[in-house]
């Protein structure tokens, strides 16, 4: 197969993430990945119209999975987990958060699980955009915690820690633990 490079008026898409450039800067958006997610997934997403928060609050319903759900949360959580690893560093908290259930998924985790989807859906054209050039530009470094404070049992009270650095205005290193 012969190589693809970017150019202005054209896009690439590699594995999901579909990259194109303008006059002001390179995106890369995940929006296809997305719609095929919600079409895989089969998550129906005519409900809410404005984007929330995924996950207002902790997943309390501890009650156990069919398998049929099982395997929808695995591969719902797996497609969040790319998704967010790639340009969506929006939806990386959320993903730990849920991937915690991997081992022993529950009813509360699933449908926290949907709620991301929807949300990345109602948010699907969020893009990643890093403008030409970096002079006059600076690094950048942000993390946040939450000491503890998630009760759920799976956290066994430990730490959240999310981070995210960037030059310009684009996130070059995120992640959330």
């Amino acid at each position: 197969k012969d190589p693809q490079y970017l150019a202005r008026d054209s896009m690439l898409d590699h594995l999901g993430m579909t990259l194109f450039e303008t006059d002001a800067g390179t995106h890369l958006s995940m929006q296809s990945y997305i719609e095929l997610m919600v079409q895989k997934l089969e998550i129906d997403v005519s409900t809410g119209r404005k984007p929330g928060v995924p996950m207002p609050g902790d997943i309390t319903d501890l009650t156990e999975c069919s398998e049929a759900e099982k395997k929808l949360f695995m591969s719902g959580t797996g497609m969040i987990g790319w998704t967010s690893a790639t340009g969506r560093p929006d939806l990386r908290v959320y993903h730990s958060r849920i991937a915690r259930y991997m081992s022993n998924p529950v009813k509360g985790a699933v449908e926290a699980m949907r709620r991301i989807v929807r949300y990345a859906w109602l948010t699907k054209d969020l893009c990643l955009f890093q403008g030409w050039g970096t002079e006059g530009k600076s690094w950048r470094f942000y993390s946040d915690s939450d000491q503890s404070s998630n009760k759920e049992v799976v956290a066994k009270a430990k730490s959240q820690l999310s981070y995210v650095g960037g030059l310009g205005t684009a996130p070059i290193l995120f992640g959330s633990k």
